[in-house]
This record gives C-alpha cells, sequence and structure tokens, in this order.
C-alpha cells in the first residue's frame, strides 16, 4: 500500500518538474523575443535616414574619386555648400581613418575648388586645376 502512494508521489512530482521547466523555458523565450523585437526596432529606426536628392558630382573636384565621394556622402556631405561648410580637421580625421593614402589627397584645396563650383565659376575651377595638376 505504502509503496503505491510513494509511486503516485514521485509521478506526480516529476510531472511539476515538468511543468515547471516548460514555463520558465516560456518565459524565457518570450524574454528574447522582446528583447529582439527592441533591437530590430531601434536598427530599423537608424536607418530611415531622409537622403537629401540636392546632390552636386563632388568628383568634379580635383581629388575627389568615387570612394571619396561615398565616404563623404555617408558623412552626410552632398554638395559643394556642404564640403565648404565641413570643418578641415574633421575631414582630415574622416580621411585618416577611412583611407590607406589619404595623404595622396589633397583635401586642403578641396575648400578652393568647391567654391569656385558653388559660385559656378568654371573657367576659374578648370584653371587652378591645371594648376594642381602641373606641381
Amino acid at each position: 500500500m505504502f509503496s503505491n502512494i510513494a509511486t503516485t508521489y514521485n509521478q506526480t512530482d516529476a510531472s511539476l518538474e515538468i511543468i515547471i521547466m516548460l514555463t520558465i523555458t516560456f518565459i524565457l523565450w518570450i524574454t528574447l523575443w522582446i528583447f529582439l523585437q527592441r533591437i530590430n526596432s531601434k536598427r530599423d529606426f537608424t536607418y530611415k535616414r531622409e537622403k537629401t536628392t540636392n546632390k552636386d558630382d563632388l568628383k568634379i573636384i580635383e581629388g575627389i574619386w568615387t570612394k571619396i565621394e561615398k565616404l563623404l556622402n555617408k558623412s552626410e556631405i552632398y554638395t559643394f555648400e556642404d564640403l565648404i561648410g565641413y570643418d578641415k580637421k574633421d575631414l582630415r580625421r574622416l580621411l585618416k581613418n577611412n583611407l590607406k593614402k589619404y595623404k595622396e589627397c589633397n583635401y586642403m584645396t578641396w575648400y578652393e575648388q568647391a567654391k569656385l563650383a558653388l559660385e559656378e565659376r568654371w573657367g576659374e575651377l578648370k584653371e587652378y586645376q591645371n594648376i594642381l595638376n602641373n606641381k
């Protein structure tokens, strides 16, 4: 008679342990799901950046090629005016951190070139670029 009670008690105890384990697993999965949803919502928010439609062809400036233009665009420099307003120290840091051969970029001349391009003084820009190329 007592062995029957002991067997019943062990089966009930084991069932209770299984229910507790399943409940804990369920709570952990829900917690993980909520955490991942929060991460994804933050990620989506950061990528929803409005891009400007008014872009200048920055490659007109001597020394800016496609790779550098993409780098400038990532730093929200899309126009000649943006480039003129960008701090020279920040530009140096941006180029130094992202380009192996940044010293070959004569970025200090970009400001004057951008100013000429912004003012649509194309003849003077071409002359200035010829002087830069002959150095």
